[in-house]
C-alpha cells in the first residue's frame, strides 16, 4: 500500500516544469503558462497546484485552479479550468492508493466543491465518494503525418479538402493581436449560430491571455483565407507529444469550402514535423453533428471521466444561484417584449 509522504502547495516554477517534463502525455492545460492565462482571463480564479510524493517513488502533480464566490465564502477546486480533460500529471502509473490520498487531501483543504478530471491517455482508478460523469474526446493519431491523416478520413472529406485547395483557400499560422481579433470575429459568428447549443461562450480576453502568456509557440492560431478574408480557423495548444484544438470556428457563408479541414490538415503537418503523436480534437458536448464530423476526419473516440464532490453548503449555494439565474433570465425575456 502506497503511503503519502508529502504535499507541496503551489510548488516552485522549477518543480512544476520538472514534473510536466517527465510526465506521460501532459497537455498545455497542465502548464504554468495555462494557469497564468486563466488568472488573467478569470478574475475570480487563482492557480492552486498541488504536488504529491509517495513512499513508492510516485510523484503526482495536480495543476488545479481555485475559483471563489461570495467574497471568498465559496471556494471551488478544479484540476482543469475551464478545460475538458487532464489534471493528474505523473511519470508513473497512478493506483487506487494514490488517488484516494490525493482526493482526501483536496477535500480536506477547505473547498466546498472539488472537480478532478481524468486524462484520455490513461483512466485512473475510481475516486471514492465522488460522483462520476462519463465523457469522451476525439484523438487523431498523427504519427504517419499528412499521408496517414488523409488515409484515415472519409472519401467525402478528401474530396472536400481537394475542392478547398482548388479554390485557393490557404492557411496561415499566427499568434499576434490582429490574429486574435480575426479569429474571434469568426468565433463570435459561430457562437451566435450555435445559440443555446453552445456550452459556454469563451470571452476574447481568454484568447488574448492564452496568446500573451504562452511560451515557445505553445498557442497557435490557424486562419484559413480566401483571398484576404479569413473564413475559418482554429486555436491549437501544443506541449510535448500532444496538441489540442481548443477553439474551432468558420464563416457559415463559406461552409461549402470546408476551411476547417485545411486548418486541421495544416496542424497535422506542423505537429508531425515537431514530433507530436496525437492531435486531440476535444470533446463535443454531446452534439451529435460535431461528433460525426470528427469521426469523418478519422479521429478515434477515447473516454475520460470527471469526478465531482461537493459539500452540503455548496449544494445550497448552487440551488440559490440557479434560482437567481432563472429570475434574471425571466426579467431579460420580459424586457424584450
Amino acid at each position: 500500500m502506497a503511503r503519502l509522504v508529502s504535499v507541496t502547495k503551489r510548488p516552485s516554477d522549477e518543480e512544476w516544469d520538472r514534473l510536466i517534463g517527465v510526465a506521460r502525455y501532459p497537455s498545455f492545460f497542465d502548464t504554468r503558462d495555462y494557469a497564468a492565462a486563466c488568472e488573467v482571463a478569470f478574475p475570480n480564479a487563482v492557480a492552486a497546484p498541488r504536488a504529491y510524493v509517495f513512499d513508492d517513488g510516485v510523484e503526482v502533480l495536480v495543476p488545479g485552479m481555485e475559483e471563489t464566490a461570495l467574497r471568498g465564502a465559496v471556494r471551488v477546486f478544479k484540476s482543469m479550468l475551464p478545460s475538458d480533460s487532464g489534471g493528474f500529471v505523473s511519470a508513473s502509473p497512478i493506483g487506487p492508493d494514490h488517488i484516494e490520498a490525493i482526493a482526501d487531501d483536496i477535500k480536506g483543504a477547505g473547498y466546498s466543491r472539488v472537480m478532478l478530471y481524468d486524462s484520455p491517455f490513461g483512466l485512473h482508478p475510481p475516486v471514492l465518494g465522488f460522483d462520476v460523469a462519463e465523457d469522451f474526446t476525439h484523438l487523431l493519431d498523427i504519427t504517419e503525418g499528412y499521408e496517414g491523416f488523409v488515409k484515415r478520413m472519409t472519401q467525402q472529406n478528401r474530396q472536400a479538402m481537394r475542392l478547398a485547395q482548388k479554390n485557393g483557400v490557404r492557411v496561415v499560422s499566427r499568434a499576434d493581436g490582429p490574429a486574435v481579433e480575426e479569429f474571434y470575429r469568426l468565433y463570435h459568428m459561430s457562437a451566435e449560430r450555435w445559440g443555446d447549443k453552445a456550452t459556454w461562450v469563451r470571452p476574447i480576453e481568454y484568447l488574448r491571455a492564452l496568446v500573451e502568456n504562452a511560451t515557445g509557440g505553445a498557442v497557435r492560431i490557424r486562419l484559413a483565407y480566401l483571398g484576404d478574408l479569413a473564413i475559418g480557423g482554429q486555436v491549437d495548444y501544443c506541449v510535448g507529444p500532444v496538441c489540442v484544438s481548443g477553439w474551432r470556428a468558420f464563416d457559415y457563408e463559406y461552409r461549402s469550402l470546408y476551411p476547417n479541414l485545411l486548418t486541421l490538415a495544416d496542424a497535422v503537418i506542423e505537429e508531425h514535423e515537431c514530433g507530436c503523436e496525437y492531435h486531440d480534437m476535444g470533446p463535443s458536448s454531446g452534439l451529435e453533428g460535431l461528433e460525426l464530423s470528427k469521426d469523418r476526419c478519422g479521429a478515434r473516440r477515447v473516454a475520460f471521466r470527471v469526478w465531482t464532490w461537493e459539500s452540503a453548503k455548496h449544494k445550497v449555494y448552487r440551488t440559490g444561484r440557479r434560482s437567481l439565474d432563472r429570475a434574471q433570465d425571466a426579467i431579460r425575456a420580459a424586457s424584450h417584449h
